[in-house]
Parts: C-alpha cells; sequence; structure tokens
C-alpha cells in the first residue's frame, strides 16, 4: 500500500489529467456522435468517430509524452523510471473505466435490463468517444461490455506509446518525417 501511495503522490497529476482528458473527449464524443447518427449515413458516423477516438489518443499521448521528456531530460546522475511508467499511469487512469465496466457486466448477467441500460448510459457518459462504434456492436449482453472493455485500449496504448517517446525524446512526427541533407 505504501508503493501505491508513492505512486500516488508522484504521478496524481497525469492520473488525474487522463480522467480529465477522457470526461472531456467523451462530451465531444458523445455530440459527434449523435450529430452523425442522426444523419443516417454510415461514412460520416465512421469518420466522426475517428475524430473523435483520434483527438482522445492524441490528448492521452501529449499527457504523458510530456511526462517522459520531463524525465528525459533530467541531470545524468538523477535516478530516471522505467520505461512502462506511461503504461502504469494509463493503466491506473483506466481503472475507473474498467471496474465500471465489469460493474455493468455484473449487472447484466444478474439484474433486469432496466439496470443494464442505466450502467450503459454512464458508461456511454463516462467514454463517448466510441458512441458511434456502438451502434454497429452487440448491444446489450456481456459481449457488448467485453467489446467496452476493448474500446479502453486505445487509450492506454497510446499513453503507454507517448511516455516511452518522450522518454527516449523521439515526438511521433519525427518518426514519419525525412532527413534534410545540411
Amino acid at each position: 500500500m505504501k508503493g501505491f501511495r508513492e505512486f500516488w503522490n508522484a504521478y496524481s497529476r497525469q492520473t488525474i489529467r487522463f480522467w480529465t482528458n477522457q470526461i472531456v473527449m467523451s462530451i465531444l464524443g458523445i455530440s459527434i456522435g449523435l450529430a452523425t447518427i442522426g444523419l443516417g449515413i454510415p461514412a460520416v458516423s465512421i469518420i466522426g468517430c475517428i475524430f473523435s477516438i483520434g483527438l482522445l489518443c492524441f490528448l492521452q499521448y501529449d499527457n504523458l509524452f510530456q511526462l517522459g521528456e520531463k524525465h528525459h531530460y533530467r541531470a545524468a546522475d538523477a535516478a530516471r523510471p522505467g520505461k512502462a511508467l506511461g503504461l502504469k499511469i494509463a493503466l491506473l487512469g483506466s481503472c475507473p473505466l474498467v471496474l465500471f465496466i465489469l460493474i455493468g457486466m455484473l449487472v447484466t448477467l444478474f439484474l433486469s435490463d432496466e439496470a443494464e441500460v442505466i450502467c450503459k448510459l454512464i458508461y456511454y457518459a463516462l467514454h463517448g468517444s466510441y458512441l458511434q462504434l456502438h451502434t454497429y456492436f452487440p448491444k446489450a449482453n456481456i459481449m457488448g461490455w467485453l467489446v467496452c472493455l476493448l474500446f479502453t485500449l486505445p487509450a492506454l496504448l497510446s499513453g503507454a506509446l507517448g511516455y516511452l517517446l518522450g522518454a527516449l525524446d523521439r515526438p511521433l512526427h519525427m518518426m514519419f518525417s525525412t532527413k534534410r541533407g545540411k
């Protein structure tokens, strides 16, 4: 427990920013999702979904890239965290959502359909960036909740990648650029 407390004290700012980014992007995702679903054109809906998911991933990447870059520019004799720190912070940031998904699974198994609808509405409020994709996947059963669990992976991976590239001082745009001659 002492190790968790030290981890929280050191990285609570990034974890809270992870949550904040997720909720803000949820609001944007719901706005885009309801507008594009209302149009009834699947191509526009998919483009809106890709935009909202991409922006969420970028915000999570940037959050942890800044921390990794800060750690990269520490003094040479200072202790540096491991390269998996970004994944640990992203996992901690995703814990509330994963716990809620597990609660949704239990509600689906043991309670009525009305209770599951309430769980789904709360899930959409917390993770609305994927609202458009839910129209194409199972809606009411354990598979639907497993898909929701799968939807947590892009933010986790982009946060972990952000910290790793920050710790190596290799911004993502440098991976795709070409070298210029002198």
